[in-house]
């Protein structure tokens, strides 16, 4: 392979790469990210008390037949300095949370936070899409199995734009 081409290779396989910024789940409390027009602050809190978990069989994220160790109670996200309203369904079954990133979009004012958690059987990954200041979609896909184990909610908020 020539110089040349090398070169031409390299910046090809840098402009088809997908901007990203990334950090850790691990620990309670508010753990904030901010990547250009983009800041996303995610609030932990403990999942597990001493006392039975009512809702134990409500969760398939992250955490089966029981609570989680750890949950997502908050979520916010602000693009070029305006907030982004995010429902509490949109994260409330995503238990024991590791790791958070946003990524850009190809298109323009569009970038995806995605939130991975859970471990082996209960490992996940789901991604929230933007436009701007809207949530769109959010995907969950199981760990092992993300052809076969997911889920979509499509969101349409009516608004004046």
């Amino acid at each position: 392979m020539t110089t040349k081409t090398f070169a031409f290779a390299l910046v090809l396989l840098a402009s088809l790469s997908v901007h990203a910024a990334t950090t850790n789940l691990h620990k309670v409390g508010i753990t904030t990210l901010v990547d250009g027009p983009v800041r996303v602050s995610v609030s932990l809190e403990n999942g597990r008390t001493t006392e039975d978990c009512p809702n134990a069989r409500s969760w398939r994220w992250g955490s089966e037949q029981a609570c989680p160790a750890q949950r997502i109670s908050a979520i916010e996200v602000g693009y070029r300095k305006h907030s982004v309203f995010i429902p509490y369904s949109a994260f409330a079954d995503l238990g024991n949370p590791t790791s958070l990133v946003i990524e850009r979009g190809s298109a323009s004012n569009t970038y995806s936070i995605k939130i991975v958690g859970g471990d082996a059987a209960t490992s996940y990954s789901a991604t929230l899409k933007f436009k701007a200041e809207l949530l769109l979609e959010k995907i969950v896909r199981h760990g092992e199995f993300p052809e076969s184990a997911w889920e979509k909610t499509l969101y349409n908020f009516n608004v004046m734009q």
